[in-house]
């Protein structure tokens, strides 16, 4: 695998308009210098893609799945390099790298599988007048927004299902972590995919008029506000050891160890940028200031890189503006209640609703919990529950549709009504 720099558009790596630094977020050291899509370049990857759509919808369903299928094999041989450049740009610790690009290839196995297995549907009307016939076919050119938290994973999560359903794609990652979107690009480049199916164009939202808008930090940070203890949120405890949950929680995470995330010993890394390790120390200070205390972390680490330690609060408030943001941090501010309603009550006080994670001794008790909680996702009794063959995706403000799973290519297909006069 070559470290990819340049704007991937019509089956080319071409120059872009400027050249943008991608810096390694434990070192602060330039890892790469990437070419920025203007909007010439943008208009040109649209026209790339609208003119190898209607040969990619008619491709066979069996021919696209061989080359998704070949996309995983050779994200799978060069697992490795791949991962190690993720932990160069995002900062994560190299075995969370390394995870996310196995989970990555598998959405590039999963639909390649079900590329083939779109069902339609034929019967007779009830009245019997007529046969219905419903068919499935591409919605067109499809522009994928990813942002930093999983640049892998992110990508061909949508990347694959769009190519399975048939459809073109524009992908414009995060500028934070363009590195990997385009190694995933060289990836289905060397899998076989024809020139203007995929292309990636790296450009910043932050001037309007200027380049392509949205993504990542840059554009579409609200949309990345969503509930999940992955990325911060609160621990809502029920009386069931009331006040020993956070000085428990708080042993653990003051033993994890603090480092850049290529060392071997490294538990925490850096985050992803010094400005988001700021964004972070300042709703933990805050969050102090109003009466929450840290029983672990919530001092920013001298030196460089964008570090910040594992930490708990206690006697935090359930009204408390820290619990109203993603952290996007190693911070875990906790909520006492006085019973399973008061919390699922809590849980659900919020626009947002992504994934929930329950622990429960009772099993029962615990799906009774689970059920009633208001989010797409729920992880009970474990802290990992992603899976590409599972629908990903959240309640309320936390998203539309479904990614993974037997509906995630349904996100890119049209659904047609055909009524038979026989």
């Amino acid at each position: 695998m070559s470290l990819q720099t340049q704007v991937f558009v019509g089956g080319e790596w071409v120059d872009g308009e400027s050249r943008r630094p991608v810096l390694d977020p434990a070192t602060g050291d330039v890892v790469a210098e990437v070419e920025m899509a203007g909007a010439e370049l943008c208009r040109r990857a649209v026209d790339a893609a609208a003119a190898a759509q209607p040969d990619w919808a008619t491709t066979p369903p069996r021919v696209r799945a061989e080359i998704l299928r070949r996309a995983f094999e050779i994200m799978t041989m060069d697992a490795e390099a791949i991962a190690r450049l993720i932990t160069r740009e995002n900062g994560k610790v190299l075995a969370d790298a390394r995870g996310e690009v196995a989970y990555a290839a598998e959405f590039f196995r999963w639909f390649s599988e079900e590329a083939s297995r779109l069902q339609g549907d034929y019967r007779q009307a009830p009245a019997g007048d007529k046969r219905i016939l419903v068919a499935h076919q591409p919605v067109g050119v499809s522009l994928l927004i990813t942002p930093w938290n999983f640049p892998a994973a992110m990508a061909t999560r949508k990347f694959a299902p769009a190519l399975a359903a048939g459809c073109t794609t524009i992908l414009k990652p995060s500028s934070e972590t363009p590195l990997t979107a385009l190694a995933v690009a060289e990836v289905l480049d060397r899998a076989g995919v024809p020139a203007g199916v995929v292309n990636v164009v790296v450009a910043s939202a932050r001037r309007r008029g200027r380049g392509c808008r949205g993504g990542g930090r840059d554009g579409g940070e609200a949309a990345q506000r969503r509930c999940g203890l992955h990325s911060g949120e609160p621990v809502l405890r029920a009386p069931l050891g009331r006040r020993r949950i956070h000085l428990k929680l708080a042993d653990r995470m003051a033993a994890l160890r603090l480092g850049p995330g290529l060392d071997a010993d490294s538990e925490i890394a850096s985050l992803v940028s010094v400005e988001e390790r700021d964004k972070v120390a300042a709703l933990v200070e805050a969050a102090v200031a109003a009466g929450a205390r840290a029983v672990t972390g919530g001092v920013t680490p001298d030196g460089p890189g964008a570090f910040y330690p594992a930490t708990v609060l206690a006697d935090v408030r359930a009204d408390a503006d820290v619990l109203a943001h993603e952290i996007f941090g190693p911070v875990a501010p906790v909520v006492v209640v006085d019973s399973d309603e008061e919390a699922v009550r809590l849980a659900n006080d919020t626009p947002y609703g992504l994934i929930s994670y329950v622990y429960a001794a009772d099993l029962r008790r615990g799906l009774q919990v689970a059920e009633a909680i208001e989010s797409g996702m729920v992880a009970l009794n474990r802290g990992a529950l992603s899976d590409p063959a599972a629908p990903f995706g959240g309640w309320k403000q936390s998203g539309l549709g479904r990614e993974g799973g037997f509906a995630g290519i349904h996100e890119f297909l049209e659904t047609k009504y055909i009524a038979l006069d026989v």
